[in-house]
């Protein structure tokens, strides 16, 4: 909304030069209902001021009277440098686009439109995620490509990885759709239109025929992510942790990740035979959760002190970024570490955060 305020002043500036000229008189207001530049001017004003506090539920109703505002402005007192025009084509049709960005796709009837979007660039790869709602639905996007540009989806086309895009209905469900089959023929395709460095979004449109493990097939269409915040990731990462026991740091020396057979990804945090573990689905996305240990619940947080002294979280887990393809967890957490079975004692775990690898 800044670029409101800062063309307020202008437009005060200019009104008051045009109208104290009166530079159109005779017969051009003549015409009943026409306009005056002063009151022309005064709307701008006016609508203007109510468009720099629009919120997403008034946005468009407020984009449009300000644009009429102006469209009245260029006809009552001119336009003799285009600031006006341009200020039109910079708001478009007035849709309300979120500080977070837009990420949506049309299929089953409905529209899919991404409670929180967040995206990721290295040398190789982008992968843009969409989520919707607290179950896990996600739509994810992979390219192995990083600059503009249109890209086939399901085939080979660099480094023996195929782009693919991905509907997951629920984390953990088998509920899933993804736009590969042979890895020869395109299941749809994916356009870049602009990765913004300065303001650091990616925008494009997408669409797929997503496959399911039950041979079911479904159409993703119009689909469009329009300025997702991305993070640009270094090209090597080396597994950092900390965490503080009780208010003294956990000194780790050695970070393991893992990944199971049952859907399960995470890491362990060891120093000697004391362990710090967490644990989530292999589906995670950004968000906070609530530890609901133990195990088989997800996400699950322990700390053991030994094999016979095994605690049990009750905390939260922030995921900030899950990288399914370069198998990257970051994120933050704490909890009390209860005790559970042969357990003793209780220990506050406080400032956790991490940034891990994991492994098949």
């Amino acid at each position: 909304m800044k670029r409101v305020s800062l063309f307020l002043s202008f437009f005060i500036l200019l009104t008051a030069f045009k109208c104290d000229n009166e530079p159109y008189e005779g017969d051009f207001f003549a015409e009943e209902n026409t306009i005056s530049c002063e009151t022309a001017s005064q709307d701008i004003i006016t609508t203007a001021t109510n468009f720099d506090s629009a919120t997403e539920d008034n946005y468009t109703e407020l984009c449009t009277a300000y644009v009429e505002a102006l469209e009245n402005q260029i006809t009552a007192c001119g336009d003799a440098d285009g600031s006006l025009k341009s200020t039109i084509d910079a708001l478009g049709d007035c849709t309300y686009v979120s500080p977070n960005g837009n990420f949506q796709v049309d299929f089953d009837g409905q529209t899919f439109i991404a409670d929180l979007a967040s995206a990721t660039i290295n040398n190789e790869v982008i992968n843009i995620t969409g989520q919707s709602g607290t179950n896990g639905e996600t739509v994810s996007l992979t390219l192995f490509e990083i600059i503009p540009g249109t890209y086939q989806l399901g085939v080979i086309s660099n480094m023996n990885e195929p782009n693919s895009a991905t509907y997951i209905q629920e984390s953990g469900s088998s509920n899933t759709w993804e736009s590969v089959t042979n890895f020869i023929d395109s299941q749809g395709e994916i356009t870049v239109t602009e990765i913004d460095e300065a303001n650091a979004t990616i925008s494009g449109t997408f669409h797929f025929t997503g496959h399911n493990p039950n041979s079911s097939t479904k159409e993703f269409t119009n689909g469009s992510f329009t300025n997702i915040p991305y993070t640009r990731l270094p090209d090597n990462y080396e597994n950092e942790f900390f965490a503080k026991v009780d208010g003294v740091e956990y000194v780790e020396t050695l970070i393991q990740g893992f990944r199971n057979n049952f859907g399960m990804i995470g890491f362990d945090a060891r120093r000697n035979d004391e362990i710090i573990s967490l644990v989530m689905d292999s589906n995670i996305t950004a968000g906070t959760y609530t530890f609901a240990s133990p195990l088989p619940n997800l996400p699950n947080g322990t700390y053991s002190l030994s094999d016979t002294d095994y605690h049990i979280a009750k905390g939260t887990l922030t995921i900030t970024l899950h990288d399914v393809f370069k198998r990257i967890l970051m994120g933050t957490f704490e909890f009390t570490a209860e005790p559970f079975l042969t357990g003793v004692g209780t220990y506050e775990i406080t400032e956790g955060s991490f940034c891990v690898t994991y492994f098949n």
